[in-house]
């Protein structure tokens, strides 16, 4: 099997899905909406790696890096990012993608790394690895090719040094979606982050897309809500945004039932399209 639908998966996947793919699997079967789309299985990518005899020329390039000295990581990065590039995907695997792709009737769509370490209870990977928006039929091989080299970006590389997780074996699934141009999106946090209060949900939102929020590139318009009451107890908003404060609760609490479905306090990313709101994305918060 080569790819599988995101309402297929289940926890038994994430050897070959990555836990991000089969979170999103998981929320889509407990009724919440998530833009449809498919993964692209890390065997893919391993069949890649393979075909095109890289596998042993990347764990080299790897062991002769230097963590000590950040151009010897970027360097090295350069050189697997190159590699990556230049690999030939097989007639098959590129035939299915492209099946696919089409089933999900959208010109553009988003393409996400769902990498198979990615999100443990004790280590998040969250931000490592690449995601690219907007993508249509001719750039969708090579943006998955992208996104599996970002397992090796110098920020993952780094990671899994500090962390002492570079001899964990890990492969990269590919998340491909519709691509959802909402008018606000943001992240949410079933536990307030700060100030470890497990009744405050804080919700941050942005114009746009989500990933200026999620890089933290603009400072967003932040709602404090109340568990327990239901209550919006802060606001900071910016008044462009004045369509979301009305849809505050009803965020708030899909993202309690998010919380609820998978027993942990949650990182949440979502958006906001008409008077749709679409989860993207839900992780454990590994830092409370």
């Amino acid at each position: 099997m080569l790819t599988k639908e995101l309402k297929q998966l289940s926890k038994r996947d994430v050897a070959i899905a990555g836990s991000k793919s089969v979170s999103l699997g998981i929320m889509m079967r407990a009724g919440i909406l998530i833009p449809s789309g498919f993964v692209v299985l890390a065997p893919v990518f391993e069949e890649f790696l393979e075909q095109n005899n890289l596998k042993e020329r990347i764990q080299n390039i790897i062991k002769n890096i230097n963590y000590h000295n950040p151009s010897s990581v970027l360097q090295a990065w350069a050189q697997i990012a190159e590699l990556t590039s230049a690999g030939r995907l097989s007639f098959s695997a590129k035939a299915q993608i492209q099946i696919e792709f089409k089933k999900l009737n959208s010109k553009h769509v988003a393409v996400r790394s769902s990498a198979t370490v990615e999100d443990a209870v004790n280590a998040s990977w969250a931000g490592q690895f690449q995601s690219y928006f907007n993508v249509n039929q001719q750039e969708l091989i090579i943006s998955m090719q992208k996104c599996w080299s970002s397992l090796f970006t110098p920020n993952a590389l780094m990671y899994g040094f500090k962390m002492k997780l570079l001899d964990q074996k890990k492969s990269m699934a590919v998340i491909v979606q519709k691509m959802i141009l909402p008018q606000i999106a943001g992240t949410a946090f079933t536990v307030h982050p700060v100030t470890k209060n497990k009744n405050h949900i804080l919700i941050e939102a942005g114009p746009g897309p989500g990933e200026a929020v999620v890089q933290g590139r603009i400072i967003p318009s932040a709602y404090i809500v109340d568990k327990k009451q239901w209550k919006i107890l802060r606001i900071q908003a910016k008044q462009k945004e004045n369509i979301l404060p009305k849809r505050i609760i009803r965020l708030a609490k899909l993202c309690y039932k998010i919380e609820k479905l998978f027993k942990r306090p949650q990182d949440i990313e979502w958006a906001l399209k008409g008077s749709q709101i679409y989860i993207l994305q839900s992780r454990a918060i590994t830092t409370l």
